[in-house]
């Protein structure tokens, strides 16, 4: 595999999430942290052998955008991306499975 070809990482992403949910938690719906702490367990299962990183980085980066918005009191706006998010997680551990 070239450099060009292999699938982009990043290896810390997983705990960013993680520390920017509690830095914000404060401002979640429990709904919101429900879902967004099931991304970040199921990240943290697939994301360190995935062969779709590039897939769980687009979702992770997604994921901090959507924490950015409950922290700028958009929480409207971010459930609603939140739950486009929890609908390509599905996706997502799908791919992993194969089911």
């Amino acid at each position: 595999m070239t450099e060009a070809t292999v699938p982009k990482s990043e290896p810390e992403l997983v705990q960013q999430v993680e520390k920017m949910y509690f830095a914000v938690q404060r401002n979640l719906t429990i709904e919101a942290k429900n879902i967004i702490w099931h991304c970040l367990e199921t990240a943290k299962e697939y994301y360190p052998t995935t062969s779709y990183k590039e897939d769980w980085v687009g979702m992770l980066h997604a994921l901090q955008d959507v924490i950015n918005d409950f922290e700028n009191q958009l929480s409207g706006q971010a459930e609603l991306k939140l739950h486009a998010l929890q609908k390509n997680l599905e996706e997502l551990k799908k791919k992993e499975t194969g089911k």
